[in-house]
């Protein structure tokens, strides 16, 4: 249980700062909208699953 929760911590730490720098103001602030943001993208790149956000990132400005 204790790695089960180390996992947990890891996933969200993750989803929380790539999606504030990512999606700044273009997330509704809704539970299911933050639930999916954070978890479940963060989730699907344990396992390499990643061809959906470099195509969100190549549309972003980045400011240099």
């Amino acid at each position: 249980m204790g790695f089960v929760y180390i996992i947990f911590v890891c996933i969200a730490a993750y989803g929380i700062v790539s999606r504030s720098l990512t999606m700044y103001n273009s997330i509704e602030f809704t539970a299911q909208n933050l639930s999916s943001a954070i978890f479940y993208r963060p989730y699907w790149f344990l396992y390499s699953v990643v061809d959906d956000e470099k195509d969100n990132l190549n549309g972003k400005e980045f400011i240099q």
